[in-house]
């Protein structure tokens, strides 16, 4: 699992799930995107990410996302089918 957030100096998070699918070995990984940018959590899904995690993260919300307790709206969204749609067939 890798929990990433999107506005880093050397690689953003789009950079580096599109390694990640990429690379074989990589491609099963569950990727959690962390951000604040709540404009981008549609188009997070054609960037490979499985959940978006939306800062401030606190103890609850990390553990719904790692758990899969259910969706918390306006905090975690569960992107659906994301590696089925990047993953070459």
């Amino acid at each position: 699992m890798v929990l990433t957030d999107m506005w880093m100096p050397v690689m953003d998070g789009e950079a580096l799930v599109r390694a990640i699918r990429d690379a074989p070995a990589l491609r099963a990984l569950r990727v959690i995107a962390v951000t604040a940018d709540v404009e981008l959590k549609d188009k997070f899904a054609s960037m490979g990410f499985d959940d978006i995690l939306l800062k401030p993260v606190t103890a609850d919300k990390l553990a719904r996302c790692l758990t899969g307790d259910g969706v918390l709206f306006g905090e975690v969204f569960h992107v659906k089918d994301s590696r089925q749609r990047l993953t070459p067939g």
